[in-house]
């Protein structure tokens, strides 16, 4: 018993912060699934919101001193799409994160006031 304490209270420690958000709509975990899954299981979000994540370089030239040159035109963007709810008794809000139409990032936020 002395020797399985110390692991349990590291254990109930840690999980806290190993655990990340999930979103559970109509009692399924939308981790993964594409949009049409989100819509179907989550209904139409509060708000819908997109930015640019830098991808990779692909073209560049060498300028004489020998310095790299490139210009945006030579850089792949990716978009990310931010759906937002507000879901449960409490309203805890939750933004959902979509690279290439399939969900690949959960943030859950604070409770309303």
């Amino acid at each position: 018993m002395s020797k399985t304490l110390p692991i349990f209270i590291f254990i109930l420690l840690i999980l806290p912060v190993i655990a990340k958000a999930d979103l559970i709509c109509k009692g399924k975990r939308i981790d993964g699934y594409s949009k049409f899954d989100v819509l179907r299981y989550c209904g139409e979000p509060l708000m819908k919101d997109s930015y640019l994540k830098h991808g990779k370089l692909y073209n560049y030239t060498k300028t004489n001193d020998l310095s790299l040159r490139a210009s945006v035109k030579d850089i792949s963007w990716l978009e990310v799409q931010q759906w937002f709810y507000t879901i449960g008794y409490q309203k805890t809000s939750y933004a959902v994160e979509f690279e290439g139409g399939i969900v690949v990032r959960i943030i859950k936020g604070k409770n309303a006031p």
